[in-house]
């Protein structure tokens, strides 16, 4: 106060504040544009104050709210907050600091949605992909915790919807899929995180077919002391096709080798056929032409080695013949290893008496040098020869020689053996000759030394009343195929022995190894095979003769008396079992052993069982009809369709009374439902006793 003027000054002071707002985006993808500007109203305690700030890039989205009283009329405290016009397309929050609000935008992003697709390829027929994959979402290469289960149930089909398109940042984002586990038995052809094309991605699955081997054998046949044989090539075939597997078959391998690890089944799930084809070798025949089929897993290609030829001149000389008789055309017989031949010549005037034997093989089948004789089938009636029985070759010739002779007749026998088994001696034979019927006592002894070949000679064609004396000649002490008597023709006489080949038989036996307690293996057949080919001759082994079966009746050696060298095969290994013994088996003492070992199947995708819910406590039943207890098994056919089985299932290769595996689908379901109506049979009974109860 001022004394002097008694005067009083009072001041007072506005107490103002302010209160900054501040505007930050989020989150906005690269084109498009932020709004042009944005409204913020002040309240006071919540109510508005009619003051309004525009933020905008003008004042780089920041203004201020000034002047603002710090309290009412009543001296309280006047709480200042903002609100923002709503801005479509983004999200708004707001924080407070230090008396300035921020205001945050962030853009809301666009979704989109991806459609995963799951394919299969090269799938035999009959085999069902009944199993599940697994989809995983990546999203810009990092696994995310969304996935998707593709089954047939669902067409192997998914989708992963609501995707946001670009991130908090406004960066667009990547997303891939990936399968999380490729099934047993399959490979992908898409590996790893597949990208995204308009909307959709396929994950493809390849079936890994089963392998196979062919075992390819080379056989020599006729091949001479000496000879070396040569290296061949064999080319493997797919279904027709050459492919550009080869092998080589020489002497150190022991003309063996094998194509290994081929697929069964091509990409389409088809079979494929596989052939082998041999590259010509000079030289040599082969047994088999162009693309040889595979048996069992096996081909044996057989070469014969082609010998080099010779050839035998055959001359007729004539001794003592009157000019005025005729010289008779007559017939000589090529002998070989002092066995006949079916290889003959005529000598007559017309030849000059002369003619070949050619292309004669100077080897037989085994390589062996041939020693050829020639003999003459019959003697001319008022001749004698000197050159009887079988005549060797010298110098490329043989010469014939008859001498004349009036009124005297000859008879050459000839004895001919079929079917006689390599080192099996044919036996000496006695022949007698008869004239008119009856014995002359005249004999002659046919062996190999003169190659059953014999002359009754210096005959008398007539008796002593002049009548002509027929000759017949009877075979002694040995059965033939022309027994009795025989009569003479064109002056020879031929009896022929066929070798009677002993039988033999061969057993067959299955071995199994490691096959579960209870379970009974599978029946199989096996193929007989002769001289490493085919048979039309199978057994069946199971369990009802005890996996044990025989080839019984079988001769021991063929029609040109070789040994017959049997083999056994299986023809398919079952399902689940591989074998210890592939391709035809060689016959021990009788018996071949074929072994199967069993292969331990564990599932692709196992799944836990689901856990059976608490059943509902049922009511007191009426009365239990045997109609309600459930007789019939339920199973699903693999064309989806469900049967009626009114018997007991029992697998083959499935241990007896084996828990439900894992991930077995029907057999759960039996199994829970077995457990829900025990469950509620002991509910059942529960209740009844509790009634008693309060009834007493």
């Amino acid at each position: 106060m001022d004394s002097t003027t008694n005067t009083a000054t009072l001041t007072n002071t506005y107490n103002a504040t302010s209160l900054k707002v501040n505007k930050v985006w989020k989150g906005i993808p690269d084109g498009v544009d932020k709004p042009s500007s944005v409204s913020v109203s002040l309240l006071a305690n919540g109510e508005a104050t009619g003051k309004t700030l525009t933020l905008n890039s003008g004042n780089n989205w920041s203004d201020e709210f000034t002047g603002l009283p710090k309290t009412d009329d009543s001296g309280k405290t006047i709480i200042y907050t903002v609100k923002e016009a709503t801005v479509d397309g983004y999200t708004s929050a707001q924080t407070t600091k230090d008396g300035s609000v921020t205001l945050t935008n962030t853009y809301i992003p666009k979704k989109t949605s991806i459609k995963v697709h799951k394919e299969w390829t090269g799938i035999p027929d009959g085999k069902d992909k009944d199993r599940s994959v697994i989809a995983v979402l990546y999203k810009n290469g990092k696994e995310t915790d969304q996935t998707l289960t593709l089954d047939k149930n669902n067409n192997w089909t998914g989708t992963f919807g609501n995707l946001p398109v670009t991130d908090e940042n406004g960066g667009k984002i990547t997303y891939t899929v990936e399968e999380k586990a490729v099934p047993k038995g399959y490979t992908t052809s898409t590996p790893g995180p597949r990208a995204v094309k308009d909307g959709k991605v396929t994950l493809v699955n390849k079936y890994t077919p089963g392998k196979t081997s062919i075992n390819v054998h080379k056989k020599w046949t006729g091949v001479p002391s000496g000879v070396t044989t040569p290296k061949v090539t064999v080319t493997l075939f797919k279904n027709g096709n050459a492919t550009d597997q080869k092998l080589t078959l020489d002497s150190q391998n022991n003309y063996s080798g094998k194509f290994d690890n081929l697929p069964i089944t091509d990409d389409n799930g088809k079979t494929i056929t596989y052939t082998v084809e041999e590259t010509a070798v000079d030289g040599y025949k082969a047994d088999q032409k162009g693309q040889v089929a595979v048996k069992d897993g096996v081909v044996t290609l057989t070469n014969e080695y082609i010998p080099k030829q010779t050839k035998i001149t055959v001359k007729k000389l004539w001794k003592g013949v009157p000019s005025d008789s005729d010289k008779r055309s007559i017939t000589a017989v090529l002998y070989a290893n002092g066995v006949r031949t079916d290889k003959t010549v005529e000598l007559n005037a017309n030849n000059n008496w002369t003619a070949e034997f050619t292309n004669l093989p100077v080897t037989d089948k085994n390589g062996k040098t041939i020693t050829y004789t020639v003999a003459e089938k019959s003697v001319p009636d008022g001749f004698t020869t000197t050159t009887s029985g079988l005549q060797p070759v010298k110098n490329g010739v043989v010469t014939l020689v008859n001498e004349y002779v009036p009124h005297k007749t000859s008879v050459t026998v000839n004895k001919v053996w079929h079917g006689v088994p390599n080192g099996v001696d044919t036996p000496q034979i006695v022949v007698t000759l008869f004239a008119n019927g009856k014995s002359t006592g005249k004999t002659l002894t046919l062996d190999s030394q003169n190659g059953y070949l014999g002359i009754f000679d210096n005959l008398p064609t007539t008796d002593s009343d002049g009548n002509a004396i027929t000759y017949t000649v009877e075979d002694n002490g040995y059965t033939s195929t022309t027994t009795g008597q025989r009569a003479v023709i064109n002056g020879a006489v031929t009896f022929v022995n066929v070798f009677v080949p002993k039988d033999t038989s061969i057993k067959v036996v299955k071995q199994w190894s490691g096959v579960p307690s209870g379970t009974v293996p599978p029946s199989i057949i096996a193929r007989l095979y002769a001289n490493g080919k085919a048979t039309d001759k199978t057994v069946t082994l199971d369990a009802s003769n005890h996996y044990s079966a025989s080839f019984d009746n079988l001769p021991e050696t063929d029609a040109d008396g070789k040994t017959i060298v049997y083999t056994v095969s299986e023809i398919k290994v079952p399902s689940g079992y591989t074998s210890n013994t592939v391709g035809p088996q060689p016959v021990k003492d009788g018996v071949v052993t074929l072994k199967n070992q069993r292969t331990p199947v564990t599932p692709d995708n196992p799944k836990n069982p689901k856990t059976p819910k608490t059943p509902t406590t049922p009511g007191k039943p009426d009365k239990i009809s045997s109609s309600q207890t459930p007789s019939k098994v339920t199973t699903k056919s693999s064309n989806g369709h469900h049967k009626k089985n009114t018997k007991t299932p029992t697998p083959v290769n499935a241990q007896k009374e084996k828990l439900p595996q894992t991930g077995d689908k029907a057999k759960q379901e039996i199994a829970l439902t077995v457990v829900g109506i025990v469950m509620g049979a002991l509910l059942i009974a529960w209740r009844f006793v509790g009634i008693d109860r309060k009834t007493k």
